[in-house]
């Protein structure tokens, strides 16, 4: 092990995930970090160690009720708050609609059930909506909505939008099409996560082909292919970062009697085992 290298992976990783609070507001720290987990209250206290004065809950809802950002099913099929201009991509790079379908059968729901449920629930949603609210606008609603309600968020077709309270995760509904103004961008999938091993590299670089594959939530061949095709420079170890980076990492020094503290869940993005870097986000190309 480059003992070296690890410590400066660890402070560059510190910087890029802007640990240091260097964030000008939660939109400018969703696009460094790609975006952090959605549930509460994991994901306001993500924020608030990067975001220097965040206001409790009414920062972290305003860029969802401006439309800056959203909630949909992401990494490992977490729900994120990522930034509304780069959603279409990471959905299309983590989709994995399996597990949801899934669901749908256990609690008896075929196919063409879950079309009819699902074209109800989006004349019902216009604007947000409770899952009660939603329950009683359906003419035949299943006991349970939540597989229907988890399977259209995977789609794109539905978002999560606004907790009562930063403790609670009932989240409202509404249909992404009227509350954005339009559906989500149809990306191929191979295309959007290369896209999104590039983000990955800036971010949390450097970082191994397992780390990527573990944190997308994707195989481990779709993993590797989606990193190779950015061309980044490889370091000891296994480690690689983005070519871009490598003069940045060279310079990086420790920062003495320096601590970050995050509540629990709240370093979502790496696995947890290795006892390596993280950390800074680009526009969607």
């Amino acid at each position: 092990m480059n003992k070296d290298l690890l410590e400066r992976a660890r402070w560059f990783s510190w910087r890029r995930q802007r640990l240091d609070r260097t964030c000008r507001g939660v939109e400018d720290c969703l696009q460094s970090v790609i975006g952090v987990s959605s549930h509460n209250p994991s994901g306001p206290l993500s924020l608030l160690a990067r975001v220097p004065r965040l206001l409790k809950g009414a920062a972290v809802e305003g860029v969802i009720g401006t439309k800056r950002a959203a909630r949909i099913p992401a990494m490992r099929q977490k729900t994120f708050m990522v930034p509304m201009e780069t959603a279409p991509a990471i959905l299309a790079a983590t989709r994995n609609e399996s597990p949801y379908r899934s669901a749908l059968r256990r609690v008896g729901l075929d196919d063409d059930e879950y079309k009819n449920l699902r074209r109800e629930v989006l004349l019902a949603a216009g604007f947000p909506k409770t899952v009660d609210e939603i329950h009683e606008a359906l003419r035949s609603p299943p006991d349970d909505l939540a597989p229907v309600l988890n399977a259209m968020c995977s789609e794109g077709v539905l978002l999560r939008i606004k907790s009562p309270n930063i403790r609670s995760n009932d989240f409202t509904f509404a249909a992404t099409k009227v509350w954005v103004g339009k559906e989500m961008k149809n990306i191929p999938q191979a295309q959007a996560l290369a896209w999104l091993a590039g983000e990955y590299l800036t971010a949390f670089g450097p970082v191994t082909y397992e780390d990527f594959a573990w944190w997308a939530g994707v195989k481990a061949e779709d993993a590797a292919n989606a990193v190779d095709a950015q061309d980044p420079a490889h370091l000891a170890d296994g480690l690689m970062i983005h070519r871009r980076d490598e003069g940045a990492l060279d310079w990086t020094r420790p920062r003495e009697r320096t601590r970050s503290a995050l509540g629990k869940f709240c370093w979502t993005e790496r696995k947890p085992p290795a006892a390596r870097p993280r950390p800074a986000r680009k526009q969607i190309r």
